[in-house]
């Protein structure tokens, strides 16, 4: 029998209470679409190490893996936020759009919505078609692809979101050949609003490297469950009477 394959967790005390966020949506949104994402890729590599072969990490290519968290993450999103639904247009733009807002779901490219974006770079730089005003929706993940043996790999996590509305001034355009496609990243002052509008993670500061993240992710598992003891502590001390001088107040 093949052993489960470790699954990352949603940190719910890194996301950002203060940040407003558009289209109705909530902090859980997010939460829960990352934990579907996370579940599937679980049993998805359980499958495939079942069969003999290699997590998907490692069976792909580094920009379709990014492409196909993108994807996934953006249905996800979709799915649990009530205001937002998946651009029905094949490569349309944004990758969500409001609820009702355009026929049929659909538009080729709109001004309202949300475009989202995966990479793997902590800068959150990231190429876009063009150098489009709106809200732009960017996940860092980070994957494992150093620890040996390749079995005892840490699962794929999201180490940071960034959620701004952003404008024509905070890209750069990347010169490409005759037959490359012309594309824009967000300049330094573009990076620096999307870090000043950070969702999730980022409080943190540094993102944790490959060869640590098995380490973070038992650190985040055992912070979690200090914290459902104190609270649990608190509830009894409660229901006594009792107060507690390390009480929340």
């Amino acid at each position: 029998m093949v052993q489960s394959q470790p699954r990352a967790e949603v940190d719910t005390s890194a996301f950002n209470r203060a940040l407003a966020l558009p289209y109705a949506l909530r902090r859980d949104h997010f939460a829960v679409a990352m934990t579907d994402i996370y579940e599937m890729l679980g049993t998805l590599n359980e499958t495939l190490i079942q069969r003999g072969l290699l997590r998907i990490e490692e069976s792909v290519r580094g920009a379709i893996y990014s492409g196909m968290l993108s994807d996934l993450i953006a249905e996800a999103v979709a799915t649990h936020a009530p205001g937002l639904v998946t651009n029905n247009f094949p490569n349309g733009h944004p990758d969500l759009l409001p609820k009702g807002r355009y026929v049929d779901d659909a538009a080729q490219s709109a001004e309202e919505g949300v475009e989202v974006k995966v990479t793997n770079k902590p800068s959150g730089a990231v190429d876009m078609h063009g150098a489009r005003p709106g809200w732009y929706c960017i996940f860092h993940y980070v994957a494992d692809r150093v620890t040996e043996p390749v079995v005892a790999r840490a699962p794929t996590y999201f180490a940071n979101i960034w959620l701004a509305q952003l404008d024509a001034s905070h890209f750069r355009k990347n010169p490409r050949g005759e037959l490359g496609t012309r594309t824009a990243t967000p300049d330094r002052g573009g990076i620096a609003h999307l870090k000043a509008n950070w969702l999730y993670g980022a409080q943190a500061g540094a993102t944790v490297s490959p060869r640590k993240a098995r380490g973070a992710l038992c650190l985040r598992s055992a912070r979690a469950v200090r914290q459902r003891r104190r609270l649990r502590t608190v509830s009894a001390a409660a229901k006594r009477g009792t107060p507690r001088r390390d009480a929340p107040r």
